[in-house]
């Protein structure tokens, strides 16, 4: 009798552990969503904003010096 009843738990746990895990990797494939959501949206702009800078700074100061 214990030893059915053992297996009975042993099921149970097994199937929450399966619950568990697909929790988890739900979570875990949000957090890599949220991750890569942040790099385009904020850390691109920043490397493109280096580069697009000077050349903006460069123009304007170069209307500037052709008016005067």
């Amino acid at each position: 009798m214990e030893i059915e009843e053992l297996h009975k738990k042993i099921e149970e746990q097994d199937k929450i552990l399966k619950e568990i895990y697909t929790s988890v990797e739900k979570t875990r494939r949000y957090f890599q969503i949220m991750l890569w959501a942040t790099v385009i949206t904020f850390v691109l702009p920043l490397i493109a904003i280096m580069f697009i800078a000077p050349m903006v700074f460069n123009t304007y100061l170069d209307t500037l010096n052709s008016i005067v």
